[in-house]
């Protein structure tokens, strides 16, 4: 099944892993991980999977990732 650009970041979007996409879309995972990739260079905004849950990534904000690390910092400094 051929599907037009749109079509796949409709597809993509509403899918909720790349196994979801490639069986919606008619093409490998790799297929699609691929055709995604590229849109993306193209300026569309996909979201991603994660490879491991093969779900969406969540990346924390720039505040939330340094207080993160001084929390770990602080534990290793109270802890050994």
């Amino acid at each position: 099944m051929k599907v037009t650009n749109q079509q796949f970041v409709e597809i993509w979007q509403g899918s909720l892993s790349t196994e979801e996409v490639s069986q919606r879309a008619g093409c490998t995972k790799t297929e699609a991980s691929l055709r995604a990739s590229r849109l993306r260079k193209r300026g569309h905004a996909l979201k991603k999977f994660t490879a491991r849950y093969d779900g969406v990534v969540s990346v924390p904000s720039p505040k939330d990732a340094r207080a993160a690390l001084l929390r770990d910092d602080e534990a290793k400094a109270t802890n050994g």
